[in-house]
């Protein structure tokens, strides 16, 4: 199996697990996506190790992920139909970035450990 799918299969179930219990119970606060942009973090930054072999450009393509991720956001609950009803802040953007990188640093630590 290639390094890359391991991740790429936790990030689509990170993904599907926040949607559907988001939609499910109807949570509207942003604390509850925290741990996924954690998670993601740690993830991304696997997934883009093993295409790479480098664990820097790991880590800032998972930066970029990040922001792109945010950008996504933005215009999914400004533009997009209003089924679901979450106020953006800068405070919000922030924190999920920060947790990203936290994430993303971890995966590197991971990696250090692992000799890889």
């Amino acid at each position: 199996m290639p390094q890359f799918l391991i991740p790429l299969i936790g990030l689509a179930l990170v993904f599907l697990i926040s949607e559907i219990c988001g939609r499910v119970f109807n949570i509207k606060k942003d604390a509850y996506y925290a741990h996924f942009h954690f998670v993601g973090g740690l993830l991304t930054c696997l997934l883009f190790f093993a295409l790479t072999k480098d664990k820097i450009m790991a880590v800032v393509l998972t930066l970029v992920t990040g922001v792109l991720w945010e950008i996504y956001e933005y215009f999914r609950y400004t533009y997009l139909p209003k089924r679901i009803t979450i106020k953006l802040t800068r405070k919000d953007t922030r924190n999920d970035l920060l947790l990203d990188l936290l994430g993303a640093l971890l995966g590197m630590a991971v990696l250090y450990l692992l000799r890889l």
